[in-house]
């Protein structure tokens, strides 16, 4: 009775009201989305009264939905009550997204820039954005005249293909780029300091100079205002450069504003100085009267920085005050230091290692736990994980510790893959005619160790090793390896083969400084020695053998080892073969190698270099151990191993001493590839026993080359030319070789 009595009561007060109660709401129309889906969406409920307000709003929620091109609401009969219909008309389902006319961008290419998918609702906004998409993607491979348009091919089912025709054009590159506003520097001088906005060149087709990309010319512009700043110029402005497309090329013309030139006027140190001023100012390489650089200013901070950061003072705050003076165009320069307090390493974590041991990235740490913080302690720590060549990327971070003087580092470390099997073939200039088999590991289990399998077989020589390095024996600084080789080099008269075996130790005497010593012993077969060869060839016919000890000193300070622009690699070395080692040679070899490399200006890498050798001992020293030039790897322009002393029938015999130079320049060809032009001066020669060196003896020769750091290693195609040829010497020749660079 209760309930029938609130049910009369409802009624009536719907009816004096004229209120609807909804008595099922319903939705039809809906294929690819589920009905859960939409119901989610709206706040009509079974049960509530009819409201329009609340009607209205849920039709701007699956509006909002972007999947329906039309939606209605239909109030139906239902009993006594009323049923409220949301009837929906879906948009089309995307069956396939196809492309015609893009030749030169794979398809896969464009799927990759765009966010439209195969069966989703069709969103013509979304299909607009994408062809935008696609024309981002043409201009940035310098297709700036490329078309594309889209059409929908409707199918059944509700479905439709979207069919995008690309019309691509010729491409477009960088014709011209121009400066307006400069006096101070030339135009040629402001393109050069753009690092990715280029004019086209002859090698554009080969590297991706002369494309042009409006975001990298905002940054490139950054260059410009940085140079400007070097030079005193505090307020330049770089306006927003104005870009004409054309069939023929773009032209791009870089407004610039230059404004007053200002020089240093009073320099000062203030605040917590650490130091005597004299001793902080000589970290500051900046005088009063210069032209202002801002690039110096920046140096300037972070050289104090380092040395209160070496000290322990790991929050450190170096401000610059810049004051400008008001009657001419002069700026006091004051640098105020505040140090902070002393910081120590509490804690240091090694993460993201998943094969190389703690222990291994450990002993390559310069900080220490519980020792003061050292910015050149971490500095030297990231060169050296880095160097190792066993990780990906190496980040060293810092976090607050347990208190304010106490700083946890974090080593994250990513491994990279450090096995390679490589099986190749290639020709050498030396060699000719080579085939390649290496089997490398340079972290074995993880223990940082090294094992080279490798072996090259060409059509005058062989090689074949095996070898083993321990870098850090029991975790010392203390190098240990071995070598075990097979070797034959068939010459113009002869043949010599040599078996033998290395055992290798390093010890680090300096910074960059190591002591190297080994213990070597080699059997050797002169053989297949022609009626025609000299006497002394003759009289080293059969075997011998060879039991040496080599010592030696290295400093290295090269930035890279194949590819160098600044340091130097300096090293001398003496080995000592004796009967009472248990070889059959008697005899000591002195040899001492010097090479700088120096980039003043330009990206040009100027390298002299110097090698000096003599060999002492038996009146008949093995021809093996003579020393011969010529070739790539020596002296340019000649045959290799054909400079020395010669027996009377000719052949090159070689000779106890010799002195070689050489002197080069490297430009940049295209930095894209890593390919780098030379130009180069070589002098030397070598001298028999008994003969003095002689300056005014040595031979010479220039040329020109090109090297590239190609993916199968250093590759390296030389010219050199002979200028002063000898009977039966050639005017010139070209080498080629893929490998280390000399």
């Amino acid at each position: 009775m209760e309930s029938l009595a609130r049910e009369a009561s409802r009624d009536l007060n719907l009816k004096i009201l004229k209120k609807e109660l909804i008595a099922k709401v319903l939705i039809e129309g809906n294929r690819a989305i589920e009905e859960s889906a939409i119901r989610a969406q709206i706040k009509t409920r079974e049960g509530d009264v009819y409201s329009p307000a609340v009607i209205r709003g849920d039709l701007k929620t699956l509006h909002q939905m972007g999947y329906f091109q039309n939606i209605r609401v239909e109030k139906r009969d239902w009993g006594r009550e009323k049923a409220v219909v949301f009837v929906v008309e879906e948009k089309p389902v995307v069956r396939e997204i196809k492309f015609s006319g893009n030749k030169h961008i794979k398809t896969t290419g464009l799927l990759e820039v765009m966010d439209l998918k195969p069966r989703t609702v069709l969103n013509l906004n979304a299909v607009k954005e994408n062809v935008n998409k696609i024309l981002k993607k043409y201009r940035e491979e310098a297709y700036f005249l490329a078309e594309v348009k889209y059409e929908l091919e409707t199918l059944r089912k509700g479905e439709v293909v979207i069919h995008f025709k690309i019309k691509e054009n010729e491409k477009i590159r960088i014709k011209k780029i121009t400066f307006t506003g400069n006096t101070y520097f030339s135009d040629k001088v402001l393109k050069k300091v753009l690092p990715e906005t280029k004019e086209a060149g002859f090698f554009s087709w080969l590297t991706r100079s002369g494309v042009y990309k409006e975001e990298t010319l905002g940054k490139d512009t950054d260059a410009i205002t940085a140079l400007y700043m070097m030079k005193g110029f505090l307020h330049v402005k770089i306006a927003k450069p104005k870009v004409e497309v054309a069939k023929d090329g773009i032209t791009i013309t870089i407004p610039v504003e230059e404004g007053r030139q200002f020089k240093v006027g009073r320099l000062d140190l203030k605040g917590d100085l650490i130091s005597p001023k004299k001793e902080l100012f000589k970290l500051v390489p900046i005088y009063p009267g210069e032209i202002f650089n801002r690039q110096k200013v920046s140096q300037s901070i972070s050289n104090l920085t380092d040395r209160y950061a070496d000290q322990g003072y790991a929050f450190v705050d170096v401000s610059p005050q810049v004051i400008p003076h008001e009657d001419q165009p002069l700026v006091d320069l004051i640098f105020d230091i505040r140090q902070g307090s002393k910081v120590y390493f509490e804690r240091i974590n090694i993460l993201g290692n998943t094969k190389t041991r703690d222990r291994v990235i450990r002993r390559e740490l310069q900080a220490v736990e519980g020792e003061l913080y050292s910015q050149r302690a971490l500095k030297k720590s990231r060169d050296n994980l880095n160097y190792l060549g066993f990780f990906k990327e190496v980040d060293v971070s810092t976090k607050k510790g347990s208190a304010d003087d106490k700083m946890v580092l974090n080593v994250r470390v990513e491994e990279a893959p450090t096995g390679a099997v490589s099986v190749g073939a290639g020709y050498s200039s030396i060699d000719k005619l080579i085939a390649l088999l290496s089997i490398s590991q340079s972290n074995l289990f993880g223990r940082g160790q090294r094992l080279v399998l490798s072996g090259q077989l060409g059509s005058v020589s062989s090689y074949y090793n095996l070898s083993f390095t321990e870098p850090r024996l029991f975790d010392s600084q203390v190098l240990v390896g071995g070598d075990l080789y097979d070797t034959y080099r068939d010459y113009e008269d002869y043949t010599v083969g040599r078996t033998g075996g290395v055992v290798r130790f390093g010890f680090p005497f300096f910074e960059n400084i190591r002591l190297y010593t080994q213990y070597q012993y080699e059997v050797v077969d002169t053989y297949d020695i022609l009626d025609t060869a000299s006497e002394i060839i003759k009289s080293q016919e059969g075997t011998s053998t060879t039991s040496s000890i080599n010592l030696g000193l290295r400093r290295d300070s090269r930035d890279h080892r194949f590819d160098p622009t600044k340091g130097s690699d300096n090293s001398i070395s003496v080995t000592y073969a004796g009967r009472f080692l248990g070889g059959g040679n008697d005899f000591t070899k002195y040899e001492a190698r010097s090479a700088w490399f120096l980039t003043p200006f330009w990206n040009l890498t100027f390298s002299p270099r110097g090698r000096i050798g003599f060999i002492e001992g038996d009146p008949t020293i093995p021809l093996y151990e003579r020393f011969r030039l010529g070739g790539i790897y020596s002296l340019r322009g000649f045959k290799s191993y054909s400079v020395g002393p010669k027996a009377p029938n000719g052949e090159v015999i070689g000779g106890d001493k010799y002195l070689l130079f050489n002197f080069e320049m490297l430009f940049p060809i295209a930095k894209e590839i890593k390919l780098k032009g030379l130009l180069f001066f070589d002098a030397g020669n070598v001298w028999d026993v008994g003969e003095p060196y002689k300056l005014d003896d040595l031979r010479t020769s220039v040329g020109f080359g090109f090297r590239w750091m190609s993916p199968l290693g250093p590759l390296r195609l030389e010219w050199g030319y002979n200028l002063e040829p000898r009977e039966g010497e050639e005017r010139s020749s070209w080498d080629f070789t893929v490998g280390a660079f000399f």
